[in-house]
């Protein structure tokens, strides 16, 4: 007898189809780089670092990134503290920078301290796209993040 999906596994399912494997990373830029040419079509990236090590599997992350993303959008996790996301199709630049400030927002509201940079698509590519939605994101990263020192006896 099969059990009935839970929000939560729909919620892991529905990232899991968004994450790409590091190694497969800038193959699928080039890939998207090539087909927005030829079919004239616009996208964005953004960066979210967190200063500091996030799990991969968090739950928290998982579903901000579910709610945020849609189908034709990717994600990586390019080191233990930052996650780049690939947005295509997108309009223009200003939904880039719009679904950047949501996403931020929705990392804030989760708890989820957080720089989130973003940049369009240019004629040099999603690869140099990245690398400007990086410095962005590092320039908003929280400096000292905040960790509760608190014993369990005050």
């Amino acid at each position: 007898m099969e059990r009935e999906m839970t929000s939560t596994d729909r919620t892991a399912e529905a990232t899991s189809a968004l994450i790409v494997e590091r190694s497969a990373w800038f193959e699928l830029l080039d890939a998207q780089d090539r087909r927005c040419d030829e079919q004239g079509l616009a996208a964005g990236m953004l960066t979210i670092d967190f200063g500091m090590p996030v799990p991969q599997r968090s739950d928290l992350l998982a579903n901000v990134l579910a709610s945020h993303l849609t189908s034709t959008d990717r994600a990586t996790f390019v080191s233990d503290s930052e996650v780049q996301v690939m947005l295509s199709p997108v309009s223009d630049s200003t939904e880039v920078e719009r679904r950047a400030g949501a996403l931020g927002a929705a990392l804030h509201t989760a708890g989820l301290a957080a720089g989130v940079g973003w940049a369009a698509r240019r004629d040099t590519g999603l690869v140099e796209a990245s690398a400007r939605a990086d410095a962005g994101a590092a320039a908003r990263r929280p400096r000292d993040p905040v960790i509760d020192v608190r014993s369990e006896s005050d």
